[in-house]
């Protein structure tokens, strides 16, 4: 069977509109269940196909043009007229044969969306999958490195009150003021290398007046460093503060014996190539100060403390000391033409 613009064609037998159909069979299609709606007023012919039991039948509907024909199974056409008839899956055009294909599609689209589902629950299932791994990673790197930490200060806590350090050993410091003297020298190492970083942000927070009320104690460190040239001023006595509390901390608790039983492997990581020192010094006094600063830094200026060191690191500056500094200074700005 084929549908022309104003005729439907059947097994050699044709219908053109002029007449009014009564509902029986089409010619030709005795006994294979098609059937055609009585209608007479008939410019076009569309159907909304049905099919059951593997029979196909056929509606007959008005007032369709040929603009509102659409030849793609997937789309849908809604009348707007009491006598419209809404219709799906149609192929429909001038001089096309209907067949199955929209059913079969149909079909097909089914057990396509069936594996589409099934893709894509196994895509979330491997993502599942590797957040699990990657939380289970990072919790297995907090843990272990929490481990090496709190052992590196057993170990230097240990040495320190046996006698086996540097400071005992080598310059007859008293036991629990080396203990003292190296933990004031990590808290001061951790506040101007926090510091440097938030000193240097806010920079750009202007005016600083924005936080004078809230954190009055910040808004005097920024007006002092801020001031004229003062911040590169701050950053060479600063970085000269650093080195020297450093120095200070490895003559306190550089360990000169073998604590905690010690030997072999262990002893050669841990004390004979100053792994424990090293970690506490760079974890206290280095890292978790230069991020808290980076995520705080208002907080984190908001202490006399740092005031303090501001004023110490100037003064360093001051002397003299690091002036050489700006003659290399002047000579890269010569050599990139500024």
């Amino acid at each position: 069977m084929a549908v022309t613009n104003d005729k439907v064609v059947e097994g050699g037998n044709s219908y053109d509109g002029s007449e009014e159909l009564d509902g029986s069979v089409l010619p030709g299609e005795e006994g294979r269940g098609e059937a055609v709606e009585k209608d007479s007023h008939m410019s076009s012919v569309f159907r909304n196909r049905e099919t059951t039991a593997g029979v196909s039948v056929l509606h007959v509907g008005t007032d369709v043009t040929e603009a509102e024909v659409v030849d793609d199974c997937d789309e849908e056409y809604e009348g707007d007229g009491e006598d419209d008839v809404a219709w799906k899956d149609v192929e429909l055009g001038r001089g096309e044969t209907f067949t199955d294909e929209c059913q079969d599609e149909d079909e097909n689209k089914l057990g396509g969306n069936a594996t589409h589902n099934s893709v894509t629950e196994g895509r979330e299932n491997t993502s599942r999958y590797a957040l699990l791994l990657s939380n289970g990673i990072e919790y297995l790197k907090y843990m272990y490195s929490s481990a090496l930490l709190v052992f590196s200060v057993v170990v230097l806590t240990t040495a320190i009150f046996t006698g086996q350090t540097s400071a005992n050993v080598t310059y007859g410091v008293p036991l629990l003021a080396a203990f003292a003297v190296f933990w004031i020298v990590v808290f001061w190492l951790g506040t101007v290398e926090g510091g440097l970083g938030c000193v240097v942000g806010l920079k750009s927070l202007q005016p600083s007046t924005q936080y004078a009320e809230s954190h009055k104690v910040t808004f005097k460190v920024t007006s002092l460093a801020h001031r004229g040239d003062n911040l590169d001023r701050f950053i060479v006595g600063r970085q000269f503060l650093v080195v020297l509390l450093i120095f200070v901390a490895n003559m306190m608790a550089a360990i000169t014996g073998s604590v905690l039983g010690l030997q072999g492997l262990a002893k050669a990581i841990f004390i004979d190539s100053g792994v424990a020192l090293m970690l506490t010094t760079i974890v206290f006094g280095q890292l978790a100060p230069q991020v808290n600063g980076a995520s705080f830094m208002l907080d984190f200026l908001n202490n006399y403390f740092m005031l303090f060191s501001t004023y110490v690191s100037l003064g360093i500056e001051l002397s003299g000391l690091l002036h050489a500094v700006y003659l290399v200074q002047f000579l890269f700005g010569k050599y990139s033409g500024k």
